[in-house]
Protein backbone atom coordinates (compact mmCIF):
# COMPACT_ATOMS: atom_id res chain seq x y z
CA UNK A 1 0.00 0.00 0.00
CA UNK A 2 1.76 3.58 -0.66
CA UNK A 3 1.73 6.55 1.61
CA UNK A 4 -1.10 8.29 -0.56
CA UNK A 5 -3.07 5.38 -0.50
CA UNK A 6 -2.87 4.77 3.30
CA UNK A 7 -3.99 8.34 4.14
CA UNK A 8 -6.65 8.45 1.69
CA UNK A 9 -7.80 5.18 3.41
CA UNK A 10 -7.57 7.01 6.99
CA UNK A 11 -9.67 9.57 6.11
CA UNK A 12 -12.61 8.46 4.40
CA UNK A 13 -12.40 5.82 7.66
CA UNK A 14 -13.24 8.50 9.49
CA UNK A 15 -16.78 9.46 8.10
CA UNK A 16 -17.00 5.67 6.59
CA UNK A 17 -16.82 7.87 3.15
CA UNK A 18 -14.79 6.48 -0.11
CA UNK A 19 -12.50 7.48 -2.55
CA UNK A 20 -11.68 7.58 -6.37
CA UNK A 21 -8.36 8.18 -7.74
CA UNK A 22 -8.09 10.40 -10.67
CA UNK A 23 -5.71 10.54 -13.57
CA UNK A 24 -2.03 11.40 -13.22
CA UNK A 25 -2.21 14.91 -14.53
CA UNK A 26 -4.99 15.53 -12.34
CA UNK A 27 -5.49 16.00 -8.26
CA UNK A 28 -5.20 12.72 -6.27
CA UNK A 29 -8.56 11.88 -5.34
CA UNK A 30 -12.64 12.33 -5.60
CA UNK A 31 -13.99 11.41 -1.78
CA UNK A 32 -17.47 10.37 -1.64
CA UNK A 33 -19.71 9.74 1.24
CA UNK A 34 -21.79 7.20 2.91
CA UNK A 35 -24.76 7.81 0.35
CA UNK A 36 -22.16 7.79 -2.74
CA UNK A 37 -22.34 11.88 -2.85
CA UNK A 38 -19.14 13.68 -4.10
CA UNK A 39 -18.40 15.95 -1.42
CA UNK A 40 -14.56 16.55 -1.86
CA UNK A 41 -11.37 16.46 -3.92
CA UNK A 42 -8.16 15.38 -1.92
CA UNK A 43 -4.08 15.81 -2.80
CA UNK A 44 -2.13 13.42 -0.61
CA UNK A 45 1.15 15.05 -0.24
CA UNK A 46 3.90 12.03 1.37
CA UNK A 47 6.08 13.99 4.15
CA UNK A 48 9.03 11.73 5.89
CA UNK A 49 7.96 13.04 9.64
CA UNK A 50 5.72 12.81 12.35
CA UNK A 51 3.02 14.35 13.17
CA UNK A 52 4.25 16.12 15.95
CA UNK A 53 7.56 17.36 13.82
CA UNK A 54 5.55 17.99 11.04
CA UNK A 55 5.60 21.94 11.04
CA UNK A 56 5.73 23.60 8.80
CA UNK A 57 3.12 22.01 5.85
CA UNK A 58 4.15 22.81 2.40
CA UNK A 59 2.71 22.13 -1.11
CA UNK A 60 3.63 23.55 -4.42
CA UNK A 61 1.42 26.47 -5.08
CA UNK A 62 0.61 25.54 -8.94
CA UNK A 63 -0.88 22.07 -6.87
CA UNK A 64 -2.74 24.29 -4.81
CA UNK A 65 -4.09 25.64 -7.61
CA UNK A 66 -4.99 22.96 -9.48
CA UNK A 67 -6.53 21.81 -6.09
CA UNK A 68 -8.43 24.83 -5.41
CA UNK A 69 -9.94 25.13 -8.80
CA UNK A 70 -12.05 21.84 -8.49
CA UNK A 71 -14.00 24.03 -6.18
CA UNK A 72 -16.10 21.85 -4.12
CA UNK A 73 -14.82 20.77 -0.29
CA UNK A 74 -10.38 20.82 -1.94
CA UNK A 75 -8.73 19.25 1.09
CA UNK A 76 -4.79 18.34 1.49
CA UNK A 77 -3.70 15.83 3.44
CA UNK A 78 -0.67 15.19 4.49
CA UNK A 79 0.87 11.53 5.03
CA UNK A 80 3.13 11.53 7.77
CA UNK A 81 4.59 8.42 8.69
CA UNK A 82 2.51 7.68 11.94
CA UNK A 83 -0.39 9.05 10.84
CA UNK A 84 -2.23 12.02 8.40
CA UNK A 85 -2.65 16.32 8.84
CA UNK A 86 -5.61 17.30 6.87
CA UNK A 87 -7.21 20.67 6.41
CA UNK A 88 -9.83 22.06 4.21
CA UNK A 89 -7.49 24.92 1.88
CA UNK A 90 -10.52 27.44 2.48
CA UNK A 91 -9.95 27.68 6.55
CA UNK A 92 -6.04 27.12 6.55
CA UNK A 93 -3.67 30.08 5.94
CA UNK A 94 -0.22 29.32 5.06
CA UNK A 95 2.66 32.41 3.03
CA UNK A 96 3.98 31.62 -0.16
CA UNK A 97 7.90 31.72 -1.30
CA UNK A 98 10.37 30.49 -3.53
CA UNK A 99 12.12 26.79 -2.74
CA UNK A 100 14.53 25.43 -4.68
CA UNK A 101 18.78 24.45 -4.47
CA UNK A 102 19.12 26.24 -7.74
CA UNK A 103 16.87 28.60 -9.99
CA UNK A 104 15.87 25.92 -12.26
CA UNK A 105 14.50 23.82 -10.17
CA UNK A 106 12.47 26.46 -7.89
CA UNK A 107 9.01 26.78 -7.25
CA UNK A 108 6.64 29.09 -5.53
CA UNK A 109 5.83 26.98 -2.29
CA UNK A 110 3.04 27.25 -0.02
CA UNK A 111 4.11 26.49 3.58
CA UNK A 112 1.19 26.34 6.60
CA UNK A 113 2.40 26.94 10.28
CA UNK A 114 0.65 25.31 13.22
CA UNK A 115 -2.91 26.62 12.92
CA UNK A 116 -6.44 25.78 15.13
CA UNK A 117 -7.78 24.46 12.05
CA UNK A 118 -6.03 21.32 11.00
CA UNK A 119 -7.27 18.20 11.81
CA UNK A 120 -4.85 14.87 12.64
CA UNK A 121 -5.11 11.05 12.77
CA UNK A 122 -3.29 8.13 13.52
CA UNK A 123 -2.74 5.21 11.92
CA UNK A 124 -2.44 3.13 15.04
Amino acid sequence: MTEKVKAITKFTERFKGSYKTLGPNDVDYRVYDQANNLIAFVLVIPIKKKVTDCYPLSVSLNKLSQLSMKRLNPVIIWACEDGIMYGKVKEIYGTVSWMGTTELNSELVVQYPKQKTFRYARYY
